[in-house]
């Protein structure tokens, strides 16, 4: 269904149903269709996250997903996102990691979560670990940004571009090739997966951007309706851009699901024949 070329369902879409919360309860009600067969539950954990690493040749990435099990990648990003704020300007990785994490509090910090909840200091580094460090690394590459991270925070704006200027200093190649898939959508109209789908996108080119200028131009050369064209514009080829990011990393998502789905049947096959 989706542009991007990844699967997507309806009522509900299996692929936003968390391992935790709510959402478990209804992944609980996925049945087979017989006796005889079986769903099987194939596990990316990560996959996004790796596959930048992959795309980018990021060092950050290698040395976090260059390990079976993997490494830790969200820490990191929850500390120098955190302390950005007043009230943990304190935290340091070093103090996070063996510290907090390790259930010790010898600074006799307040650790609370969003509601205000005292926590004790693994429960806090872990929470955070998960609610920013991870929130940001899943929502970062596909905005540029840390909108939703900085709201839970209660960032100023001020302190959200501070905290994702932090972010990008952390992953710097990763960044930098992010914003070269944008320079190529702005460039060419398209990005090229690297199985060879395209992804057209001429909203993200300047091009387009004249192209429209002079349409609104010709109903109306106010200066309030050519200040709604380039505000509504500049909106369109934002989305553009970040829409071509996302389609490298989840159109390779749904290859590897696909392809993977493909082997599977076929060695269930081979297993069903041999027996």
């Amino acid at each position: 269904m989706l542009a991007s070329r990844r699967m997507a369902a309806k009522f509900p879409n299996p692929m936003q149903l968390a391992k935790r919360g709510q959402s478990t309860y209804v992944r609980g009600f996925f049945l087979a269709d017989r006796d005889d067969h079986v769903v099987v539950s194939a596990d990316w954990s990560s996959v996004e996250l790796v596959e930048i690493g992959e795309f980018s040749g990021d060092p950050e990435f290698a040395k976090v997903f260059g390990q079976l099990p993997y490494g830790d990648l969200h820490s990191g990003a929850a500390v120098d996102i955190l302390s950005v704020s007043d009230k943990y300007s304190w935290l340091t990785e070093d103090e996070f990691l063996t510290e907090l994490k390790r259930d010790r509090n010898p600074m006799g910090r307040d650790l609370r979560d969003f509601s205000g909840n005292e926590l004790s200091p693994k429960k806090w580094a872990s929470f955070m670990r998960t609610e920013i460090g991870k929130g940001a690394n899943f929502n970062y590459w596909y905005s540029g940004a840390l909108a939703t991270v900085a709201e839970k925070m209660g960032f100023t704006s001020d302190q959200m571009w501070a905290a994702g200027d932090r972010y990008r200093e952390r992953f710097s190649v990763a960044e930098a090739w992010r914003l070269g898939v944008i320079e190529d959508v702005k460039r060419d109209g398209f990005v090229t997966l690297p199985d060879g789908h395209r992804r057209v996108r001429f909203e993200a080119t300047n091009d387009w951007y004249i192209a429209m200028r002079r349409k609104f131009a010709d109903i109306s050369a106010d200066p309030a309706m050519m200040a709604f064209a380039d505000l509504s514009m500049t909106a369109i080829q934002r989305r553009a851009k970040n829409q071509a990011v996302n389609t490298m990393i989840q159109g390779m998502c749904a290859r590897l699901a696909k392809d993977t789905t493909r082997t599977c049947e076929k060695r269930l096959t081979r297993m069903v024949q041999s027996c």
